[in-house]
């Protein structure tokens, strides 16, 4: 009976040892996968981040990046459920949401690029047409005032010349 009692309790050891070793290996596993969903939300922040600075770039280039604000917005709203589903402990919505945080982003630094050089395009075409726009009316001021000073000294002169001197009696 000795030998059955020892039996039984390295059995029950090794079972306990097998249950207890496969909650360590889940919470690892788990652990790992909390720290794989963190290091993709943070490239995924990142990115948010860098194609914010893209955007804010073009818009202060002048080009109207209205509809890229508003896929960026939703890129950040998903991101922000991504976090509050990763604390909460649902990977499955924490991935979900980064995946739609990514597809939202796609396409935004290519569009934003575009939209900037045509932004840029344009403020050089306006450039040059104040420019000359204003060469021209500055030209255009300068002949007409020295072209009617001339027309109105010609008129007096004329006028000056026609005149008759009156010669009073009396006076020389």
């Amino acid at each position: 009976m000795g030998n059955l009692s020892g039996l039984k309790f390295i059995s029950v050891l090794f079972c306990l040892s097998i249950v207890f070793s496969s909650t360590l290996a889940l919470d690892i596993t788990a652990v790992n996968l909390d720290i794989m969903a963190l290091s993709s939300l943070t490239n995924v922040e990142e990115t948010v981040f860098e194609t914010y600075s893209i955007v804010l770039a073009a818009e202060a280039a002048g080009a109207n990046v209205s509809v890229l604000w508003d896929r960026l917005n939703f890129a950040g709203e998903y991101l922000a459920l991504a976090k509050i589903s990763l604390r909460i402990g649902n990977l499955e919505g924490a991935d979900t949401n980064t995946r739609l945080s990514v597809e939202s982003l796609e396409g935004i630094v290519e569009e934003a690029e575009v939209l900037k050089a045509t932004a840029i395009r344009a403020l050089s075409e306006y450039s040059q047409i104040v420019i000359v726009g204003s060469v021209t009316g500055i030209v255009t001021i300068i002949l007409s005032t020295i072209l009617g000073w001339n027309w109105f000294k010609k008129r007096y002169y004329k006028r000056v010349l026609e005149m008759k001197p009156e010669v009073v009696e009396g006076e020389s």
